[in-house]
């Protein structure tokens, strides 16, 4: 999924305005940015930082998550849950049909594969 830099950018004044007062501050204090008019083609989403930048941004503490998607930590855990728990179910309704179709309990058997890749 590509980067909305328009999106990105706002998010990077928000961050910068948040954390250092001003996007001119946050340029020179987290980037080493001498002109402050070189941090603008980021937060008006021209550009997207490299890598040298991104670590910067890790380094003062941004949650980059957020800045690449919008969604905080938390909103992509309650995300991830509900994936998890949508397949967990469509999981146990196939596991329903092939105990069926085998008339075994299926049960016994994921335990001993369990089993088997525990570490020793």
């Amino acid at each position: 999924m590509p980067i909305d830099k328009i999106a990105f950018g706002q998010r990077l004044k928000e961050y910068a305005i948040e954390k250092h007062g001003n996007v001119a501050k946050f340029g020179r204090e987290v980037w080493n940015m001498k002109s402050p008019s070189a941090v603008y083609q980021y937060v008006d989403g021209r550009s997207l930082p490299g890598a040298e930048l991104i670590a910067k941004l890790l380094d003062d503490g941004c949650n980059f998550n957020w800045l690449c998607t919008g969604r905080t930590q938390e909103q992509q855990l309650d995300a991830l849950e509900m994936k998890v728990t949508s397949l967990t179910r469509k999981l146990h309704v196939h596991l329903v049909e092939v105990k069926e179709a085998w008339d075994i309990n299926i049960y016994p058997v994921l335990d001993e594969i369990r089993q088997l890749r525990a570490p020793k």
